[in-house]
C-alpha cells in the first residue's frame, strides 16, 4: 500500500460512521449487491428442495384439447378416494399434471408436449397417466405400450366419466416398475399404489378379507 492510499485509508477511518457509511456504500455497493443475490439465490433454492411436497401419487394427463382446471380438481380428488398414504404423513395427497396438444396440428406446443411425454416415461417419473384417444394411439402405435403394466378403458367406468364430465375414449395407465427402481423402496412403494388405484378404479381390487 503506498502512501497516498494509506492517507486516505487513515482520513476514513476519521470520519463520522455516517459518512463512512456513505463512502463505503459508494465504493463496494456492487459488491454487496452481487453478494445479497448469491445469498437471495442460495437460501431460495435450499427453501425449493426441502419444501417440495411429498405426493402420495403422480399423475400425467396428455389430452390434445386442454383439461379444464374444474375437470383436473374432480379428477383429484377421486383418485385420492383410492390412493394410500404411502409416505406415511397422516394425508393423502395426489398430483395431477395436465398437458394438452393437439398432435394433428404439429404445433410447437404439440412436439413440446411429445417431447416432455417422452422425457417423463424414460425418467420414470410419473406412475400414473391418463391419456385421450389421441396419445393412446400414439403411444400404442409407437411401442411405447410396452412401458406400461396396465391399461384400463376409462370409459367401462361410466359413473366415474360422468363424475368428472369427460366425453370421448380416455384410459387409464399404469407406468412398468423399470429394473432400475426394483431395489429402492419408495419407487416400489409408488408403484403398487398406482396399481392400487387403477384397481379400484377398474373395479378388480380384491375386497377386504379376500386377499389370500
Amino acid at each position: 500500500m503506498d502512501n497516498q492510499a494509506r492517507e486516505a485509508k487513515e482520513m476514513t477511518k476519521q470520519l463520522p460512521f455516517k459518512k463512512r457509511l456513505i463512502n463505503f456504500w459508494f465504493y463496494r455497493k456492487w459488491v454487496v449487491i452481487a453478494i445479497i443475490f448469491v445469498i437471495l439465490t442460495i437460501a431460495l433454492t435450499i427453501y425449493e428442495i426441502t419444501n417440495v411436497p411429498a405426493y402420495d401419487a403422480l399423475v400425467a394427463v396428455y389430452t390434445g384439447d386442454a383439461m379444464p382446471e374444474e375437470t383436473a380438481a374432480k379428477l383429484r380428488a377421486e383418485l385420492q378416494e383410492f390412493s394410500n398414504d404411502i409416505n406415511e404423513d397422516g394425508q393423502i395427497s395426489v398430483s395431477v399434471t395436465p398437458m394438452s396438444g393437439s398432435r394433428d396440428d404439429g404445433s410447437e406446443e404439440a412436439v413440446a408436449v411429445e417431447t416432455r411425454l417422452m422425457s417423463e416415461l424414460n425418467s420414470g417419473s410419473n406412475d400414473l397417466y391418463i391419456v385421450d384417444r389421441e396419445y393412446y394411439d400414439f403411444l400404442m402405435d409407437n411401442d411405447y405400450g410396452e412401458c406400461f403394466s396396465h391399461v384400463y378403458p376409462l370409459n367401462e367406468n361410466g359413473p366415474l366419466m360422468e363424475r368428472l364430465g369427460l366425453s370421448g375414449e380416455y384410459y387409464l395407465l399404469v407406468r412398468d416398475l423399470y429394473p432400475a427402481h426394483e431395489g429402492k423402496a419408495d419407487k416400489r412403494a409408488a408403484h403398487n399404489n398406482a396399481v392400487a388405484i387403477y384397481e379400484n378404479i377398474a373395479g378388480i381390487a380384491q375386497p377386504p378379507g379376500d386377499e389370500d
